[in-house]
């Protein structure tokens, strides 16, 4: 989960900034994470495994909570300036934020919500960080990384024609947000199939820019 993969980096070293509907809930689980770490454990408080290198909270780095809500792309702007304004390394982003089988229903603007929070907003904010992320890796020698958290339910997507005689799975685009015919999996199926797609011409677009990115579905 993005929680697991929060506190090992952290342990382990890094600057991790957290992108949180939530900063004040969010704050109190980044606060458990400090405390076990502390304390020579992780947050389910089991002993730090060796491979976790850091060995007192001296060593970890730092665990930062900032107001994004990927339901809201207006949000995400916002994340970026702010993330901006601290003039930090940027040497990946892990997008793993999920709405999980929910049923129907749209954002504020207007958007299914299995899309809009699993796609469109790591896509919008992958998409604003990106010249970023290349700054950080040219500059400090270190390949940087795009993470897409994604699902083997995405081979159930639904069913639909896109210029064959029969149905295929896929993106069902001609309706994106609409009720017609909807079922949370295969919502959810079509959103990870596009978080993979994402990854794969992320990684052909840097690849043929010669840009020190790489960028993988999980």
């Amino acid at each position: 989960s993005a929680q697991v993969c929060a506190r090992r980096l952290y342990i382990a070293g890094a600057r991790v900034v957290c992108a949180c509907g939530d900063v004040q809930d969010a704050e109190k689980v980044l606060q458990t994470i400090r405390d076990a770490a502390a304390n020579g454990l992780n947050a389910d408080g089991d002993a730090i495994a060796p491979e976790e290198t850091a060995k007192s909270s001296s060593q970890c780095g730092e665990i930062i909570p900032l107001a994004c809500d990927l339901s809201k792309l207006s949000t995400i702007d916002v994340f970026v300036k702010n993330f901006q304004s601290k003039a930090w390394a940027l040497d990946g982003i892990l997008c793993a934020e999920n709405a999980t089988h929910v049923e129907f229903a749209t954002t504020e603007e207007g958007i299914e919500r299995h899309f809009a929070i699993n796609h469109l907003g790591h896509f919008k904010l992958t998409s604003l960080l990106l010249k970023e992320l290349i700054r950080s890796a040219a500059a400090n020698g270190r390949e940087g990384r795009v993470v897409n958290l994604t699902s083997n339910l995405h081979h159930f997507t639904y069913r639909v024609r896109q210029g064959t005689i029969k149905p295929s799975r896929g993106i069902d685009f001609g309706n994106l947000n609409s009720a017609y015919g909807y079922s949370p999996l295969g919502s959810y199926g079509q959103s990870k199939l596009a978080n993979i797609l994402h990854a794969w011409e992320m990684q052909e677009r840097m690849s043929d820019a010669k840009a020190p990115v790489r960028c993988v579905a999980a």
